[in-house]
């Protein structure tokens, strides 16, 4: 399965919005046109990160992560840097999926109260 179809062969609806049939084989040699190619797909990052997570709080925090990590980079040389994104981004949705589920099973322990003032 390459994770454009469910089980039943149709396409899922979350799915069907972050589809892109054919990647545009955009390559950049710099971060400013890497600045630029984040830009203008921002629109297709955002639907695949809340597809991946489904919660937009977690999707905003995995492309502002991607994106400063590609632009991070000195001298980006990549010839498909579209799908270069969005590999990225959804290597970083995976490790926010598994930072959830660590907090969801290990929540965080209560912080101990303030000693009442009379009691200092």
């Amino acid at each position: 399965m390459d994770g454009r179809h469910d089980d039943g062969g149709a396409p899922t609806e979350s799915r069907r919005l972050v589809f892109v049939r054919h990647l545009p084989k955009v390559s950049v040699t710099s971060r400013a046109q890497m600045a630029n190619l984040l830009r203008k797909w921002r629109w297709l990052l955002e639907r695949r990160a809340l597809a991946e997570l489904g919660d937009a709080a977690a999707a905003e925090e995995a492309v502002r992560t991607t994106r400063m990590r590609l632009l991070e980079i000195e001298r980006p040389n990549h010839p498909h840097a579209l799908r270069w994104i969005l590999q990225t981004l959804r290597n970083e949705c995976r490790a926010v999926r598994i930072r959830l589920a660590r907090e969801a099973r290990h929540p965080a322990l209560p912080q101990p109260a303030a000693p009442h003032p009379s009691r200092r």
